[in-house]
């Protein structure tokens, strides 16, 4: 198994976790960001199309790119929502309950059926789930489901999650009718126009004033979504198999998302620290909690399905 594509992989998770800190740590109206942020990521995901030249394109892929490109934006609107107004080391973790909605979903494609060890991986990420939202070892064992439910920021990053499921079939789809370079592309600029039209409706053209003085965190967002989708298709190259390239993103994006968010709720040097006060709480159930939830969203994708 190829070190290289280990490294890869998690440095695409590390750019996805380093977006959730930006968004959180910048004060520039969402929308916007996410408008300027997708501009940046479109434009850098044009030179490996670029490099691997247009490839024969069938009339599906048009199809795919009218429903992943809404949903997407749909879903990147939510996970900065759920970045600026809950703590990262806990909503940015429920990312690992993709592979069990697919997998919850799967025998009702009559796509596969779940195995024992699917069942205990979802377990374990069900416990990783509750040991993530506990403070302290004796507050009584409901409290950390009714904490977990009252999360907004937490109930929009499980609707991401099952969201991602879909898409991830239609993105699969979508390639299949063109290739890696050109639907990542593809499903970028249908992200712009689809932001760019919500923008518009929302606020007309007057946001750009809003962005004076902020388009560095933008510029900053969007590379990270631009160079982690750069990333993918490198780190597939090396392992040859697309679940070992989840697996590897996840777990960067988990662990790094959390650590540098709770750093820079105590030790880094102030100036983040107030938007980020809430990651200091409970650090050692936060920790377990992603862990836990990151072995079971290993067990499901490599054990889940027969």
């Amino acid at each position: 198994m190829n070190v290289l594509g280990w490294i890869i992989s998690l440095f695409a998770g590390c750019l996805d976790g380093q977006l959730r800190i930006v968004l959180k740590r910048s004060q520039a109206p969402l929308l916007p960001f996410l408008l300027i942020a997708e501009t940046v990521a479109s434009a850098l995901l044009a030179v490996p199309l670029a490099i691997s030249g247009i490839p024969v394109i069938k009339p599906l892929f048009w199809v795919c790119l009218m429903i992943v490109g809404p949903l997407l934006a749909v879903g990147l609107g939510l996970v900065g929502t759920a970045a600026k107004i809950s703590s990262i080391s806990v909503v940015g973790v429920y990312m690992c309950l993709t592979p069990t909605f697919m997998l919850l979903v799967a025998p009702i494609l009559h796509q596969a059926r779940p195995t024992s060890l699917g069942v205990l991986g979802i377990l374990v990420t069900t416990a990783g789930i509750y040991t993530l939202n506990m403070e302290s070892a004796r507050e009584r064992w409901s409290v950390p489901i009714v904490r977990a439910l009252s999360d907004r920021g937490g109930r929009m990053m499980i609707a991401v999650a099952a969201l991602y499921a879909f898409t991830a079939n239609v993105f699969a789809i979508g390639i299949d009718n063109s290739s890696g370079p050109a639907y990542a592309f593809g499903a970028h600029c249908s992200m712009f126009l689809t932001l760019l039209c919500w923008c518009w409706w929302k606020q007309g053209f007057q946001f750009w004033r809003e962005l004076r003085g902020r388009w560095t965190d933008c510029i900053k967002g969007g590379m990270c979504i631009g160079l982690s989708d750069i990333a993918l298709p490198l780190a597939y190259s090396h392992l040859s198999v697309m679940t070992l390239v989840i697996i590897g993103k996840r777990t960067g994006q988990t662990l790094y998302g959390s650590v540098v968010a709770m750093l820079l709720g105590g030790p880094l040097p102030p100036g983040h620290g107030s938007r980020f006060a809430d990651e200091r709480r409970a650090v050692g159930f936060r920790l377990l909690g992603a862990c836990l939830c990151l072995l079971g969203m290993t067990i499901v994708i490599l054990w889940g399905k027969r």
